[in-house]
């Protein structure tokens, strides 16, 4: 197990924790950012910014639906969801790639890995089986949410489903 000592450490790469470790960079820290699966996890993965995409395509659906009134006659029963699908993608892709392209125009170590405490001042970061210790004056907590199935009315995946269900 190797070590490491660092100002500020960011678990998460949310929003919050993108913001965090940018402005801790700004000001001179020396800086780590911790994620477990891919930058700007939730949010761009499945969270808000898939959602306002989607909704966006529901919009203008539901304008070509009334388009008929104008005098308009399409057909929104040809609209392809595996298209729109693959747009989102590509969306989030590319915004992903530029909340990366910003981490790295500054001083902030990224580590892929998952983060658990060892003290108030340490952690352990497993990443493929590997151990990483990380020593830091302060640390960041922006590790997200997770879905929370309401009793009564469980994911099924059909008609109630969570943010993270593959559909």
């Amino acid at each position: 197990m190797s070590s490491n000592r660092y100002g500020i450490v960011v678990i998460g790469s949310g929003p919050g924790g993108f913001a965090s470790a940018v402005r801790a960079a700004q000001l001179e820290a020396k800086v780590v950012l911790i994620e477990k699966y891919f930058i700007g996890e939730t949010c761009l993965s499945c969270g808000c910014m898939p959602t306002k995409f989607l909704w966006q395509a529901l919009k203008l659906k539901q304008k070509i639906q009334k388009s008929y009134e104008y005098g308009f006659k399409v057909n929104s029963e040809s609209i392809i969801f595996a298209d729109i699908i693959d747009k989102k993608n590509r969306n989030i892709s590319d915004i992903r790639k530029g909340v990366e392209l910003i981490l790295s125009s500054y001083p902030i170590e990224v580590i892929k890995g998952c983060a658990s405490f060892k003290d108030k001042n340490a952690l352990t970061v497993l990443n493929n089986e590997q151990s990483l210790e990380i020593v830091a004056d302060k640390i960041i907590i922006a590790s997200g949410t997770k879905p929370f199935s309401i009793k009564s009315f469980e994911f099924d995946g059909n008609k109630i489903i969570s943010s993270t269900q593959k559909f």
